[in-house]
């Protein structure tokens, strides 16, 4: 009744004025009451004004939720998307780089290897290298030491100790670019990238197609709730 809402209201007041900070913007008490058909009361119940801006504050709510789920998926999926694309480039590029550093290896250590192969070949006459290869492979064995002795004289030229020294120069760098070549990026795992293509999965077949159905579920009671009133 009228006294009942007259002491809520100076309750109300009596907080507002011991809590000023509740009151900065301004405080609107709507008029709300069980009606009492046995005793009529002349101040205007505003109930169902309240109630229709709950529903509408609701529905709003709903509305940007939904919303917000479907770029939150979009956001995550692509994400991960971008991730497992990201970690395929540089697995590409770690691929390359250790072919790099395999072949640079390779040079440093053969180039050296390759001669003095020769040298040792060299030492040995041709009957002995028919006895122990047989003469297909010491035919090959004398064009492999003839061709290695053509080279040996265009970089020795007039000096055994250049000679040595190129072949050793050229070594060291072909193994400093093959150490240069050998730092990789990190990558992914393949727990991690089975974690991603999971994720990305599940929000492609199951969350998207669950934010249509909950929005058609919300359009179906707005419109039962419309046909209602």
């Amino acid at each position: 009744d009228e006294s009942d809402r007259q002491r809520v209201m100076m309750q109300i007041v009596q907080e507002l004025c011991k809590r000023p900070g509740l009151n900065k913007c301004g405080f609107d008490m709507p008029t709300i009451y069980i009606p009492d058909p046995a005793k009529p009361s002349r101040c205007l119940n505003q109930i169902d004004g309240v109630c229709a801006t709950i529903e509408k504050t609701i529905d709003q709510s709903v509305q940007s939720s939904l919303n917000h789920l479907e770029r939150d998926c979009d956001i995550i999926a692509e994400s991960a998307e971008r991730r497992l694309r990201e970690d395929s480039y540089q697995a590409t590029l770690n691929r390359k780089i250790w072919i790099k550093h395999f072949l640079f290896g390779c040079l440093g250590y053969l180039l050296p290897l390759c001669f003095l192969a020769s040298f040792v070949i060299g030492c040995f006459p041709d009957d002995s290298l028919i006895d122990m290869a047989g003469p297909d492979v010491a035919h090959a064995l004398h064009v492999y030491t003839e061709v290695v002795s053509v080279l040996w004289g265009w970089l020795a030229q007039d000096s055994y100790l250049w000679g040595v020294f190129v072949i050793l120069g050229s070594s060291g760098l072909f193994l400093l670019l093959a150490v240069l070549q050998q730092r990789t990026e990190p990558t992914l795992s393949r727990r991690q990238k089975r974690n991603l293509r999971e994720t990305h999965a599940y929000i492609q077949e199951v969350a998207k197609p669950r934010k249509v159905e909950l929005y058609d579920l919300y359009l179906r009671q707005c419109i039962l709730d419309y046909d209602i009133s």
